[in-house]
């Protein structure tokens, strides 16, 4: 009985996954290119980029 329970939350949970992925997708709909040109002759190794209401 018990395992029979664990083999339908494991076979849900598997189910669930791709939903979830999808649904993730769907928030990042509004996609926007940024170009960063380096002319410092220095090497870059990270951007870090805010929503223009933040502060930090």
């Amino acid at each position: 009985m018990a395992n029979n329970f664990v083999s339908r939350i494991v076979v849900s949970t598997c189910l669930s996954l791709p939903l979830i992925g999808l649904t993730a997708l769907s928030s990042l709909a509004d996609v926007i290119t940024i170009s960063v040109i380096n002319n410092s002759g220095k090497l870059m190794t990270g951007v870090y980029i805010s929503a223009p209401d933040q502060e930090e």
